[in-house]
């Protein structure tokens, strides 16, 4: 038996993980048993119409994960059931015995141990850890701004490397791009509910909001044009892809009338993409359709490991030096330890391996949240970190986040991403990456469906 074409899933990327899944389906179910001899390297590369080096890196990563075995001279061989290994996922401890629903984090999975090693070799060579012990440059090496240039290009945001700034992770990205761009009492444009972080930190620095009203494509462009016209030369915060916390994904020709506004207007847009990266098939980012008035920001967070705090700013070269001034002021620098690890698992292809494990992962646990909560109103998408779950009345975010807290889970209430005058949503976003496994995962769901059949025990007061 051997590997065909049908058997690699299309979807799945980057290829040579897909032929990874094809083999360890085809040993698990038994079409591929002990002994067996895998085809040669050359030969199974032109049945699949793919690279040699597509199969050697797929012949690799099957050896690491302990399911075939090399002999010289001989072949690749599937290795025996007792011989197999698989890193066990190491998750974060729970939070005071809670599970943590309210935290947007990747699926821990056999990725995050490869991280370790990969700090471990790192950690272990004097020769190439010493150099990086004295003060960097404020928004990193070159060669680290090198890697990562060239690693934006490949999801869709191409820069140079001279306009790369290196963060300690995206939220003191965004503190720094705030910072530079406005001032206290300045006004920023944002959609009635946004992520919670860039809320604190406007807030933080005094700034005021004007929301945007939202649809099932993006921002509404009427909208945006009407807050532009009064406020011109404002900035745009959004993020177009699982927008967190709704989860919509703004479409392509929305994203077009979004950057003519704002040329219009003359609008500065930071676009925070931190989940792009899980998505195979997403759309290109506005940076793309306007990089001479878009930040773009990027992090490891989502799909790597968020302990890693590496954060990436693409700013258009008249913003960069502001930029930077003002993240010096905040954290003089990024972590060249951590720069350095994240280039190696660019340079080693653990990146790209780890976008398409999280996809996986995320897909499936999405399907299981659609099989227990399918009968509420959930709004979520395959490839996203979080749902947003609209809830019957009388329950509010907060009167269920305090009853599930009863119950040691901790979701976030659409409270914490309200911008917009009135009463916020009666809404819960839930995180699906932190469960340490999918049965902890399916026991907080059915948990969480139990507890909405009931009418709460009021706590706080509604209107």
């Amino acid at each position: 038996m051997t590997i065909s074409a049908e058997d690699i899933d299309p979807a799945r990327r980057p290829r040579y993980i897909a032929l990874v899944d094809a083999f360890e389906t085809a040993i698990a179910d038994g079409r591929l048993a002990t002994g067996a001899r895998l085809p040669p390297q050359r030969n199974l590369a032109f049945d699949l119409g793919v690279t040699i080096g597509t199969v050697g890196r797929a012949y690799d990563l099957l050896s690491q994960r302990g399911l075939v075995r090399g002999e010289v001279g001989r072949g690749t061989f599937v290795a025996a059931a007792e011989t197999r290994s698989k890193p066990e996922p190491i998750c974060p401890p729970e939070h005071a015995g809670q599970l943590d629903l309210s935290t947007n984090q990747p699926v821990f999975s056999e990725i995050q141990p490869r991280v370790a090693q990969l700090l471990q070799t790192l950690a272990g060579d004097p020769s190439q850890i010493v150099p990086l012990l004295g003060y960097p440059p404020t928004a990193g090496y070159a060669r680290h701004r090198e890697v990562v240039a060239r690693w934006l290009t490949q999801i869709g945001a191409a820069a140079d490397s001279e306009q790369i700034i290196l963060t300690c992770g995206a939220q003191s990205g965004i503190s720094a791009v705030l910072m530079a761009l406005t001032r206290p009492g300045d006004t920023v444009l944002v959609e009635r509910h946004t992520y919670g972080g860039f809320r604190a930190a406007a807030e933080f620095i005094g700034l005021h909001f004007e929301t945007l009203d939202q649809d099932e494509a993006g921002i509404v462009p009427a909208s945006l044009d009407a807050a532009a016209r009064h406020r011109p030369g404002s900035l745009l915060f959004v993020d177009p892809n699982l927008h967190n916390p709704t989860t919509t994904v703004m479409t392509l020709d929305r994203r077009r009338e979004i950057a003519e506004i704002a040329r219009t207007h003359d609008l500065k847009i930071l676009e925070d993409d931190v989940y792009g990266p899980i998505w195979p098939d997403r759309p290109p980012p506005i940076y793309s359709l306007a990089p001479e008035r878009v930040v773009y920001l990027n992090s490891a967070s989502k799909f790597l490991a968020p302990g890693i705090r590496l954060g990436m700013l693409a700013a258009p070269p008249p913003l960069v030096d502001r930029i930077a001034a003002a993240y010096s002021q905040l954290v003089l620098s990024v972590s060249p330890i951590m720069a350095e690890l994240f280039v190696r698992a660019v340079d080693c292809g653990l990146v790209e391996e780890a976008m398409a494990v999280q996809f996986r992962e995320v897909s499936e646990r999405q399907d299981l949240a659609g099989r227990i909560l399918g009968h509420l109103a959930i709004r979520h998408q395959r490839h996203g970190l979080h749902l947003w779950l609209e809830l019957p009345r009388p329950w509010t975010g907060q009167e269920l986040g305090l009853q599930l807290a009863a119950q040691n889970i901790r979701v976030a209430p659409a409270e914490k991403f309200h911008v917009a005058r009135g009463m916020a949503p009666r809404a819960v976003r839930l995180s699906i990456g932190p469960p340490a496994s999918r049965e902890t995962f399916i026991q907080a769901l059915e948990t969480i469906s139990r507890t909405l059949t009931n009418v709460p025990t009021p706590t706080v007061p509604t209107i």
